[in-house]
């Protein structure tokens, strides 16, 4: 299941630009954080129970080549994003979650973007990678 959080929705009626912004992906499991559309801030996630990925080579991923593209046959707006690529990490650590947000400054103003449930994950040692849908991370719809 994905969640969209307010704080994004938000940002987008208030002219948040999805190619210019410090826009990061970072991997957690979940544990007694139950995602939650009000959720505002990565520091909120995280003292509701949400466990970051704890591994020496595990960095958080900026968004790489974000591009923005009207369909106006189809009246919508697709952003989208190259694969986040967290590395080789080291073997067994468990990840449940995908979120995205806006890196402002700290993790206390840092704002949600979105979850994506992934499933129970544990790294092998090889590559982590997260894929947008072909669609794109976010189809934004005229109805």
């Amino acid at each position: 299941m994905t969640t969209v959080f307010d704080t994004y929705l938000h940002h987008l009626a208030t002219g948040f630009d999805w190619t210019s912004a410090t826009v990061k992906g970072m991997l957690v499991n979940k544990n007694a954080w139950a995602p939650a559309k009000g959720d505002p801030f990565v520091a909120s996630i995280l003292a509701a129970g949400a466990v970051e990925v704890t591994s020496a080579s595990y960095v958080r991923e900026a968004i790489a080549t974000p591009t923005a593209t009207t369909d106006g046959t189809g009246h919508r707006e697709l952003l989208d994003s190259a694969i986040f690529d967290f590395g080789n990490l080291e073997a067994s650590v468990a990840y449940d979650t995908f979120v995205l947000f806006c890196e402002v400054t700290t993790d206390a103003d840092s704002w949600l973007m979105l979850a994506v449930d992934l499933g129970a994950q544990a790294t092998d040692g090889s590559d982590v990678q997260v894929v947008p849908n072909a669609a794109g991370v976010f189809e934004l719809i005229q109805p």
